[in-house]
């Protein structure tokens, strides 16, 4: 799998996008780095965009919701997860993330559109969605 990930501070946005093949392993580690790194910062907006992600064969659903329960409280935040439009294990392993984090964090929700994903996490308004996507394209 690769990762990247970045965070802007002036929008208290935090980006990762995922790609390739995920393992338990992956997952784990990425929340891990997301505890230690951003644990303690209140109303953080967090996009996963994993419209990249090929393959998610060695991550079970019950990984994927201890992984998720393995997250530290971030009181405030939202986080919204994009899948591939073609991959329903994809969007089913998503959906149990969402479930089993939910109680991490003010809300969670899983999107197939990167679009109807900004939308939400930004509440619709368009002046924070334009700053998050202006942000995101600077990193392509």
């Amino acid at each position: 799998m690769t990762q990247f990930r970045c965070y802007n501070k002036t929008c208290n946005f935090l980006y990762t996008r995922l790609s390739g093949a995920l393992t338990s392993n992956d997952l784990l580690q990425h929340v891990q780095d997301i505890n230690q790194e951003y644990t303690g910062i209140p109303n953080l907006l967090e996009l996963s965009d994993c419209r990249g992600l090929t393959s998610v064969e060695m991550l079970s659903t019950s990984d994927t919701i201890a992984i998720a329960r393995s997250e530290t409280d971030k009181p405030g935040s939202k986080l919204a997860i994009v899948t591939p439009k073609d991959q329903d294990s994809i969007f089913g392993l998503a959906r149990a993330y969402q479930m089993s984090s939910e109680a991490h964090r003010e809300s969670v929700n899983v999107f197939r559109d990167l679009d109807e994903a900004l939308n939400w996490l930004t509440d619709n308004d368009t002046s924070k969605k334009s700053a998050l996507i202006s942000y995101i394209n600077t990193l392509e």
